[in-house]
């Protein structure tokens, strides 16, 4: 029984030893590939200028004749 649990033990640590893929960090992360900037939207037109209303001539004195 000793010898039995004592090789459990040293399979534990051995297992735990032992570098596991999945576990282990990469020791050198892959390099950041820089992404390109979105590309910028395209301007918006400018608003449209309402046109003015065209000033009512006001009626002259000579028009009410």
């Amino acid at each position: 029984m000793m010898i039995k649990s004592g090789s459990v033990i040293e399979k534990t640590a051995l297992a735990i030893k032992l570098p596991i893929p999945t576990a282990v960090p990469d020791p050198m992360p892959p390099p950041q590939i820089p992404t390109p900037p979105d590309p910028l939207p395209e301007p918006l037109p400018p608003e449209p200028v309402p046109p003015q209303p065209e000033p009512i001539p006001l009626p002259t004195s000579s028009v009410q004749e």
